[in-house]
């Protein structure tokens, strides 16, 4: 193994022995006076002896770098600057090398050699500098004084002679980086930094290159992945991807990802990287890893599972591409060995929100594991205990393919924020987003339809009966205008999780009907009845994520009261039926002057009416 010195000066420890010495570069001599050196980027003329000297027989060559290696540098017209020694500028030249090497030879980058040196531990270090965390990673030997220097070096790349070297990409590098940037004070403080949360969701890798990603995936999330065709490599894995994309991936079943909850795929996994500025649809629908990702998506393999497209890729006609079929998110890989600090930061952020907001609490890949459960409605579910009939069997292959349905249509309506829809069509009369939410709460709706034919006491559950009421709603009153994408969020989950329990859920107060007030009046055809009723009975059912105050159930009943006091049908009663409203026991409503229609007390909320809103 010949070994390439880059230090800041020639001075070599002799006790280096074992292996031979191709080079010493030493980045900038300050033996002499610097007035003497021509204001130049030295780095340039570094990166010039690296590749003549090395990169072209890099196989057998270990790069010793100094973290603190210093050299001139142009900031565009202004006068070259001298590097300071803490800069780090060893990590700055490794970042080159896996450039150059990698553009000197595809793939070449893998087979980079590199082992730090320094006089200050490597923990101290990053916690100068958390955007060079890959010295934790890459192998490191104290440069101590004591003259143990060279024994300590020559031990260390014998130590990984023997085994594999840590492969980083610039891309996966840069991901490192902006994790450790974003746990900044955390490292400065010599605490652990903490991983992307999962929520014990275990991810499949889709990658060509999945080991330039081991190590940090590894690092940055909080349960260890798997990856798609371990233990291939290099040409190897190319080769097998190009043979499943031309057999269009038929071995690929539902088996395949059985055991994950999410994947993280690759969009190129066979092909080079097009670098045309405008993709066509037919171009995008012939990316292999655009191939795999619909093949994923068929009914017969994981129509649910959240997928998340990984790729170095930027163009929009990608995006738009992967948003129309259904993609989880796209996340870029940042593969630029210039990145800033705040490039590194930005690309780790958006990998981090597009994880959470899959692994949450009730979001992609609760609906997935849901999809996977569904048989569980005639075996582990309460609704085990109907007797079998044919009726039962239909009953139950028509409910179990609305709830197929509804875990996958309705996971791609959330996310469009209240005061965006409100703002945007406030002067329609009809809002054009409620249209999909309708739908959907039709759906819902059907299954307690459906149910309730067997018998509706065996089946009624509080969450039957609120989406039997919105239901109604959407179906038969002009208040169905007034649904988003949340009410079909909320309803689907309340739905489909009760129908999953083991036990009845049980109605302790009975949702209002014609027995209790004239609920086909169309002055009190309103859904903020029904969620009033839900919300002061059974919030605790209601997950965590559906609660937030202005997002949540209570600011959508906010919304709902509000549309009500406002829309005049409570000056149309008459004194007989405004009575009947205000003595319900269902539900806590106020007769008097108001200047807010509901208030939230703790798990309870009460309409005031009427009262006079401004203008």
């Amino acid at each position: 193994m010949r070994i390439f010195f880059i230090s800041n000066t020639k001075t070599i420890d002799g006790n280096v022995t074992q292996h031979l010495i191709e080079e010493c570069v030493c980045t900038k001599d300050w033996s002499g006076n610097r007035d003497e050196h021509k204001a130049k980027d030295s780095y340039n003329k570094l990166e010039d002896i690296v590749l003549e000297t090395a990169l072209s027989e890099y196989d057998d060559i270990v790069f010793v770098i100094d973290v603190h290696c210093t050299y001139e540098k142009l900031d565009g017209n202004k006068k070259a600057k001298v590097q300071d020694l803490q800069e780090q500028g060893g990590v700055v030249l490794y970042r080159h090398l896996l450039r150059a090497l990698d553009e000197l030879d595809a793939g070449a980058h893998k087979k980079l050699k590199v082992v730090f040196h320094s006089p200050i531990e490597q923990k101290k270090l990053v916690a100068l500098k958390p955007e060079n965390y890959v010295l934790l990673e890459l192998p490191f030997v104290r440069a101590n004084l004591d003259g143990t220097f060279g024994d300590a070096l020559s031990k260390k790349i014998n130590e990984c002679i023997s085994k594999d070297w840590p492969r980083f990409s610039n891309a996966s590098e840069n991901l490192l980086s902006g994790w450790a940037l974003d746990n900044k004070d955390r490292l400065k403080k010599g605490e652990d930094p903490i991983q992307i949360d999962l929520h014990g969701n275990k991810p499949m890798i889709i990658d060509d290159e999945w080991d330039d990603w081991q190590i940090t995936f590894k690092k940055i999330l909080s349960v260890k992945p798997d990856y798609f065709l371990d233990p291939l490599v290099g040409d190897e894995i190319k080769k097998e991807f190009r043979k499943l994309s031309t057999d269009s991936f038929d071995h690929i079943t539902t088996d395949t990802f059985s055991n994950y909850q999410l994947i993280i795929a690759d969009l190129y996994l066979h092909e080079r990287h097009e670098t045309d500025r405008f993709k066509t649809n037919e171009f995008v629908r012939s990316i292999s890893g655009f191939h795999l990702f619909r093949k994923i998506r068929s009914s017969d393999v994981e129509p649910a599972i959240p997928v998340i497209l990984h790729t170095t890729s930027t163009k929009f006609k990608i995006s738009e591409t992967l948003r129309a079929f259904g993609s989880s998110g796209q996340v870029t890989k940042h593969n630029n060995h210039r990145a800033t600090v705040g490039e590194k930061i930005d690309v780790y952020l958006a990998l981090k929100e597009n994880l959470e907001g899959i692994t949450d609490e009730y979001s992609y890949c609760w609906r997935r594991n849901m999809y996977s459960s569904l048989l569980r409605l005639e075996t582990a579910s309460y609704l085990a205990n109907i007797p079998q009939t044919p009726a039962r069997d239909n009953a139950f292959a028509e409910v179990r393919g609305l709830l197929k349905n509804l875990l996958i249509v309705s996971g791609q309506t959330t996310g469009l924020d209240e005061s965006y829809i409100e703002s945007y069509f406030e002067n329609f009369e009809v809002n054009p987003l409620s249209f999909g939410a309708v739908s959907i709460i039709r759906s819902v709706g059907l299954i307690p339809e459906t149910l309730y034919k067997l018998g509706r006491r065996r089946v009624q559950t509080p969450e039957l009966e609120l989406a039997n009421h919105l239901r109604n709603h959407a179906s038969h009153s002009t208040s169905y205008r007034l649904f988003t994408p949340f009410d079909a969020e909320l309803i689907t989950i309340l739905v489909i999780k009760s129908l999953l329990e083991n036990h009845q859920r049980p109605i302790s107060v009975p949702f209002p009907d014609k027995n209790v007030v004239s609920w086909f009046k169309e002055e009190l055809t309103h859904p903020v009845f029904d969620y009033m009723h839900y919300y002061n009975h059974w919030l605790s059912y209601v997950p965590d994520r559906l609660k937030q105050e202005n997002s949540g159930i209570s600011g959508r009943i906010k919304t709902l009261a509000r549309h009500y006091a406002s829309s005049g049908k409570w000056e149309l009663l008459s004194k007989e039926y405004k009575d009947e409203l205000a003595n319900s026991k269902s539900f806590s409503i106020k007769i008097g002057g108001f200047s807010e229609c509901i208030v939230f007390n703790g798990n309870k909320c009460t309409l005031q009416l009427p009262i006079q809103l401004p203008t």
